[in-house]
């Protein structure tokens, strides 16, 4: 036994290299003679499962799965009869466009047209999966780190398989002792996690506290609101993108760039998707910047003041952030 995560991979070829040396790694194939025991007796160990999509089933129609995503449904269905916890499952995949045809969770009902990758948090609820993760690319390995500590700690957090709005907080763990540090908490309530409360001492199912995972994944971080992007940090303070890099760049030489840079989402899961930032740190920031403009009379000189030279507000009339069909943003316009 060791303190790092543990995963199981679910793979025909499943080999040490298929996952991170910082994990313990249950290897299993389908194809071995004890799949169905050893697979019941893994579970109760697993952080994280991985099933491989591309699994050598028998491909026609039949009672039995027939691919990674419908060993899912079974297993979920074994979990149900038999009354066990799953930790959360995530399709691992080298088929990357292998749900081009289903049709996402959110956004417009037609098929998902391409790869998943970028597309994890829309296309995943439809899969019944906390996330897919791409075989073979250059954030794969960090990306299954990721995800298995972030449920291991959920799990220490939550003992009792039951999460209360008190462990969720402790959870997502925003920064402690700034000045917006308790309005960000108040936002992780109003960002409704599956909290289940009132607490009893009876687990949450099948699930146990996964729900807490999956909104953090499905929900929290792929859409502006608890957390948002850069381009939403650069757009609420009032600076084109590049000068925003440029401020956190800049973080060990000023102390508004410095609280800024703290506002930074650091908690579980961040290596699944691109730089977030706690959207109570960005509020309370662009709040200093417009006091000290107020002070200073001019946005340029109180930007300088705070930041140093150098650095582009942004020009023109207002503007908002603008998305494409996939939600996925594309850059601001005027309104």
């Amino acid at each position: 036994m060791t303190d790092n995560p543990c995963v199981l991979l679910v793979d025909d070829e499943a080999s040490p290299g298929l996952l991170p040396q910082d994990t313990e790694q249950l290897l299993l194939s389908p194809n071995d003679g004890e799949f169905g025991g050893k697979l019941a007796t893994l579970v109760g160990r697993a952080d994280l499962i991985l099933i491989d999509h591309n699994l050598e089933l028998p491909g026609e129609l039949s009672l039995e799965a027939s691919d990674g995503a419908s060993l899912v449904g079974v297993l979920r269905s074994w979990a149900r009869t038999k009354r066990v916890r799953l930790p959360p499952l995530a399709i691992y995949t080298s088929h990357y466009e292998a749900f081009a045809d289903e049709i996402p969770a959110v956004g417009p009902a037609v098929p998902l047209g391409g790869t998943f990758i970028g597309r994890e948090g829309r296309i995943a609820p439809t899969l019944d999966v906390e996330w897919l993760i791409a075989k073979g690319a250059d954030n794969t390995l960090p990306q299954i780190s990721s995800l298995a500590g972030a449920s291991s700690a959920l799990r220490t957090i939550a003992r009792d398989d039951k999460a209360s709005l008190d462990e969720v907080k402790r959870f997502v763990a925003p920064p402690a002792q700034l000045a917006w540090t308790s309005l960000a908490t108040e936002h992780i309530g109003r960002a409704r996690p599956p909290v289940g409360e009132p607490e009893t001492v009876h687990g949450e199912g099948t699930r146990g506290a996964t729900p807490i995972l999956r909104w953090l994944l499905h929900r929290a971080l792929s859409y502006p609101g608890l957390f948002v992007s850069d381009l939403y940090a650069a757009w609420a303070l009032g600076v084109e993108h590049e000068s925003l890099r440029e401020i956190v760049k800049r973080a060990g030489d000023f102390a508004w760039a410095q609280e800024l840079a703290a506002g930074i989402y650091c908690g579980p899961a961040r290596e699944l998707f691109p730089r977030r930032w706690w959207a109570a740190g960005v509020d309370f920031a662009s709040w200093q910047l417009r006091q000290e403009s107020e002070i200073r009379g001019s946005f340029s000189d109180a930007l300088e003041s705070l930041a140093g030279a150098n650095l582009t507000a942004l020009q023109g009339a207002e503007k908002v952030v603008v998305v494409d069909m996939d939600l996925n943003e594309t850059g601001l316009a005027d309104i």
